[in-house]
């Protein structure tokens, strides 16, 4: 949790810090990485991210 806090900017929404972390508008099927995160873009339109698949993978 501390993670997102002190990188989300001023999102409040998952999709906000995508936009955030991307710097962009992503593109449908796109996949945004952030530390151990993946964000597939899964359904969007024009100016709104609508559906993300979260991915998390620990490398133990």
């Amino acid at each position: 949790a501390e993670l997102f806090e002190e990188n989300k900017g001023e999102s409040e929404t998952i999709a906000g810090f995508i936009l955030e972390v991307c710097g962009r508008f992503p593109r449908k099927d796109e996949i945004i990485k952030f530390a151990d995160y993946s964000f597939k873009i899964e359904s969007m339109d024009k100016k709104r991210i609508k559906k993300v698949k979260i991915n998390i993978s620990r490398n133990t």
